[in-house]
């Protein structure tokens, strides 16, 4: 549009076209860090089957993923940072840092669940596990966030550059704390098994 009004005022004969297109790079630059986001998310997400050695506590960590990247795409559309190439780095590099606080939040549910006697409610189990690890828990993401506060006050050039990346992971790091305050415990009560996590806890 831009360049429609700018050859409307040229005289008859000129004409004005693009020579150097930089959004082809900051596109392709884009793509190249999604796909990167999205692949470094698949192998936290094998990594954890891995360690967790079952689907249902591995699947309510790696719902931390997601919600914290939305999260973080939504908080950063409301405070106007654009989703360019140092803030979908920042999502990149709190990958991740996402999953740890919903790690502790259903490795020790699972543990409790597996301890617990028949007659003590699973609800009233996870409850007292996610209790026991939130304030370590919430100090812990907390710190994280807070290591790239500084950031935040950079001006001019280094500002427009790095305020983006910070303003990310912060964001991201607190969709993984609200998932794990909030969500992991939920999910854990109402997805996690005794027997598997008896076998578990045998297994280890």
């Amino acid at each position: 549009e831009r360049m429609e009004r700018i050859n409307a005022s040229l005289p008859p004969g000129v004409r004005a076209v693009p020579y150097y297109d930089q959004s082809e790079l900051v596109n392709a630059a884009v793509a190249t860090m999604t796909t990167a986001l999205w692949q470094g998310a698949l192998l936290v997400a094998v990594v954890l089957f891995l360690f967790l050695r079952g689907w249902r506590p591995s699947l309510i960590v790696v719902a931390s993923i997601p919600f914290s990247v939305a999260f973080a795409l939504v908080a950063m559309q409301l405070f106007g940072v654009s989703a360019n190439l140092m803030s979908l780095g920042g999502i990149a590099i709190a990958i991740g840092m996402m999953v740890d606080g919903a790690v502790v939040i259903v490795e020790n549910a699972n543990r409790a669940i597996a301890a617990a006697n028949g007659d003590d409610g699973k609800l009233r189990v996870v409850a007292i596990a996610c209790a026991e690890v939130l304030q370590p828990l919430i100090f812990a993401i907390l710190i994280v966030m807070v290591v790239f506060v500084p950031i935040l006050t950079l001006q001019g050039v280094e500002g427009r550059t790095f305020r983006p990346l910070a303003f990310a992971v912060v964001f991201a790091m607190m969709g993984s704390l609200v998932f794990a305050v909030f969500l992991a415990p939920a999910a854990s009560a109402a997805g996690l098994r005794a027997n598997a996590a008896k076998n578990h806890r045998e297994n280890d």
